[in-house]
């Protein structure tokens, strides 16, 4: 799997101005962050992209761990965790292909 890298929501770039790409695991990752992040039903090209969680007026860590568990479904060798819920953001464990790592995600489109 392979997936351009993106920086607040444009292609990163490198010092040489090419695009980033993400390969694998990070490529994996990066996809599940923009699942979590992305309000379902948002990406004309594809509804069932996203989740509930940035519609949610109020979060608990139990009910954004059902939503976050419910947004990467579709995803193998991929499991998420919530850590904790601060204003418009999220901090969850993604673990794929058996590696973890911690990630900030916003819940207000940013990436």
């Amino acid at each position: 799997m392979t997936d351009c890298a993106l920086k607040n929501g444009q292609p990163a770039r490198d010092g040489s101005g090419r695009r980033i790409v993400l390969r694998g695991r990070d490529a994996l990752i990066q996809r599940a962050r923009i699942s979590l992040a992305a309000r379902k039903g948002g990406f004309v090209y594809n509804r069932e992209l996203g989740s509930g969680l940035a519609a949610s007026e109020e979060l608990s860590v139990p009910s954004a761990q059902v939503l976050a568990e419910e947004a990467l479904a579709r995803f193998g060798n991929t499991s998420v965790r919530v850590l904790g819920i601060s204003e418009g953001a999220l901090t969850v464990r993604l673990t794929a292909e058996g590696e973890a790592v911690e990630e900030e995600v916003s819940l207000n489109g940013t990436l």
